[in-house]
């Protein structure tokens, strides 16, 4: 008699496995077209490994790539995504992020902030306190 606990679901089967990849892939289309306003977009291939989705074709641009990915991963049960997707507008955003400039310019140095030749800044004025 083989020790069975009714309590613990048994290992999916490859049917089951194959079941699910199916509802998943159809899922993820699903998300993707309506990303898009109920049409897939064109010139891309979803498929579907380990419960992974992966995306490959070409797009107009980085964004909607990002956008497909996204679009994609949205699903319960999906646990990542292969994004293969190529853009065909192969040029960089100015800005890959919003007020990266200004951000990088408020860690960026005075010039003769840091000294000659790096030495420690001054001491500061007033008195310290130290914790004993």
């Amino acid at each position: 008699m083989p020790d069975s606990n009714p309590s613990q679901p048994s290992p999916p089967t490859g049917a089951d496995t194959a079941a699910q990849d199916d509802d998943l892939l159809r899922q993820a289309r699903d998300h993707i077209a309506a990303e898009f306003g109920g049409t897939m977009p064109s010139g891309i291939e979803v498929g579907i490994e380990d419960k992974r989705i992966r995306l490959r074709g070409r797009v107009a641009d980085l964004p909607t790539a990002e956008r497909i990915a996204k679009a994609a991963a949205i699903g319960p049960g999906i646990l990542g995504v292969y994004n293969e997707l190529q853009a065909t507008d192969d040029s960089e955003p100015a800005s890959p992020i919003a007020g990266a400039e200004a951000a990088d310019a408020l860690d960026a140095p005075e010039p003769g902030e840091r000294g000659e030749r790096g030495a420690p800044l001054p001491p500061v004025p007033g008195p310290i306190h130290h914790k004993v």
